[in-house]
């Protein structure tokens, strides 16, 4: 809108931006109740549906050493 001199008009308007601010934590032997269950990553037993496929995806994404490095598993798949 414009004002009688036709001049756009303004006002302030103050954004809060969320932020993090460092806290305490508790120590676990301050809680009560029963441990949470722990996930537990299970050995691949059997194939896997469009494993070919999709190590010739990554083969073909041209991986740099770095990320290599980071999954020596595909590394290991890549050069089987």
């Amino acid at each position: 809108m414009l004002d009688k001199d036709g001049m756009p008009q303004t006002e302030e308007v103050e954004v809060k931006i969320p932020a993090f601010r460092a806290v305490s934590v508790f120590d676990v032997a301050q809680t009560e109740g029963e441990p949470l269950p722990e996930l537990e990553a299970k050995e691949l037993l059997s194939t896997v549906e469009g494993y070919e496929d999709f190590i010739k995806a990554v083969t073909m994404l041209h991986l740099s050493q770095s990320v290599l490095r980071i999954f020596p598993v595909l590394q290991r798949a890549i050069s089987t």
